[in-house]
């Protein structure tokens, strides 16, 4: 039977659980670090994904359209665009937004794979308890 300790040492939200006894401190290691993991990826590869298109796009302008100042476009967006450059310029700025918008997708496609082929070497346990069958179930 699962208790909480009344003599556990971590705040409230950290509870301690035994087991007839016995500290068993995985149980909620588990999903806890599972849960954080996935929430750090998240935070890591979305601040990746952003410098990778904040740089090529700024080192896009720089290079082709070097009177456009990037920090406009930065702060323009995608929907403001039309609004900042001229009719003859835009398809140019569409065309290097477009290419730093691909390099975040590519950085996608990369990695993506590499997290599939790194989860199949993860062991697969079962987590169901075992069934017993008793004497009266006995065909």
């Amino acid at each position: 039977m699962l208790h909480r300790s009344p003599d556990c040492p971590f705040p409230r939200n950290r509870q301690h659980w035994h087991l007839n006894g016995n500290i068993h401190p995985n149980i909620l290691v588990s999903p806890d670090l599972s849960t954080q993991t996935n929430d750090r990826r998240g935070a890591l590869f979305t601040s990746i994904a952003e410098a990778i298109f904040t740089n090529k796009l700024v080192d896009g302008i720089t290079q082709q359209i070097p009177s456009l100042n990037p920090t406009a476009v930065l702060n323009a967006g995608a929907t403001g665009l039309r609004n900042l450059v001229s009719p003859e310029v835009l398809p140019l700025l569409l065309e290097i937004y477009n290419e730093a918008v691909r390099q975040v997708f590519l950085m996608i496609a990369i990695i993506g794979p590499i997290a599939v082929a790194c989860a199949c070497f993860i062991e697969w346990r079962s987590v169901k308890g075992k069934k017993t069958v008793t004497e009266d179930e006995v065909p």
